[in-house]
């Protein structure tokens, strides 16, 4: 089992007081999934975060929409760049 996985059962050292502060990154609520993060790209392009995710995502039942974020039950997924080196990943129900 995974560190997370054994935390959820009650194993309060299963995880490092880092994972645990990612964790806090997700939340659920009645409405939805809500989770954001942001990620250093460190030298990849643009073009190839945009085209992994345009391959990875569906294959997770994420259907791409016109203005580049993704939909699946309910929820969006965005992909939004800051700067030249960082990009910010967001998942909330839809309409918020």
């Amino acid at each position: 089992e995974a560190p997370f996985q054994l935390w959820l059962k009650g194993d309060k050292d299963a995880m490092s007081a880092q994972e645990k502060r990612g964790a806090i990154l997700f939340f659920d609520k009645p409405e939805g999934r809500i989770a954001e993060l942001s990620i250093l790209m460190d030298g990849v392009s643009r073009a190839d975060v945009h085209k992994y995710y345009m391959q990875a995502l569906p294959q997770f039942g994420w259907i791409a929409r016109s203005d580049g974020a993704f939909l699946r039950d309910g929820e969006v997924l965005r992909l939004q760049f800051e700067g030249a080196d960082m990009m910010k990943i967001s998942v909330s129900p839809r309409g918020k």
